[in-house]
């Protein structure tokens, strides 16, 4: 049932579930039993069937009073399309009169059921020949008749509730951002470990592979140092001492001397 059409039934006395009337097929267009509304016209706060009583003074002052009749939440409503296509399965081709409705048979699937105004003019010189508004139809009593003030009441604790959903699936929303949000800040804290122990190894790769280029340069440098000391130590072992040369010096001078004495 749309949200905007507002259910009247026209009546002084309360429609109730202990008093509905099961609904029952006759020879006609419409049946016998349920209960009968029409929609709201906002614009000048009468029902679709007031507003005709009074147009064709049908017995207006009988219908002054009238009820805001709720769907209950688990009504089921099949509403009338423009071809009466979803009707088909349900009417009783009968050879003598026009097809009808068989309402005890719609009433197994369906709890309510809606002739929208463009649907009635269309055919109310067949199937709905009887029906001259926008009629809605209660095959079940799966409703609950309200006055002006019950209603409003109603109204307004369902406005209460929608939006009391609204915060709460808008709550959870942010609840959902906020946890992805938290996953996302640990997702790096749960790859550091990982990232440190190869940046570790890489670091210590680096570290040894170094060290192995140290060792090698500082073999290579001792070599070539050694390489270019041996041939001074060679030429120092080869040149004689301070001392050794001023030994062969007085060896020689010794010897000068005793050449000259022994030479006279």
């Amino acid at each position: 049932m749309s949200e905007d059409i507002e259910l009247i039934y026209n009546g002084e006395d309360r429609p109730s579930k202990a008093c509905f009337e099961p609904i029952t097929n006759t020879k006609y267009s419409k049946p016998d039993g349920g209960l009968w509304t029409s929609p709201l016209n906002k614009s000048n706060g009468k029902s679709a069937w007031q507003s005709w009583c009074e147009r064709e003074d049908f017995h207006p002052e009988r219908y002054q009073t009238q009820w805001h009749i709720v769907p209950d939440k688990d009504a089921k409503t099949l509403i009338a399309d423009e071809n009466l296509e979803n009707i088909e399965p349900y009417l009783i081709n009968d050879k003598q009169t026009c097809p009808r409705i068989d309402f005890e048979k719609l009433s197994q699937d369906y709890d309510v059921v809606r002739f929208p105004q463009d649907v009635v003019f269309k055919y109310n010189m067949g199937i709905l020949n009887a029906y001259d508004i926008d009629s809605t139809i209660f095959l079940t009593p799966k409703f609950t008749a309200m006055n002006d003030r019950e209603y409003q009441n109603y109204k307004t604790k369902e406005a209460l509730e929608i939006e009391l959903q609204r915060h709460v699936a808008a709550r959870k929303e942010m609840l959902a951002e906020r946890e992805e949000y938290l996953r996302s800040l640990q997702q790096p804290q749960e790859n550091t470990p990982q990232e440190a122990h190869v940046e570790i190894e890489q670091s210590v790769r680096a570290a040894s592979q170094s060290q192995e280029n140290t060792v090698k340069e500082t073999t290579t440098e001792i070599k070539e140092r050694e390489h270019v000391a041996q041939p001074s130590q060679e030429n120092m072992s080869q040149e004689p001492s301070p001392k050794k040369k001023n030994n062969l010096f007085n060896k020689i001078v010794k010897q000068k001397l005793w050449n000259k004495i022994f030479s006279r």
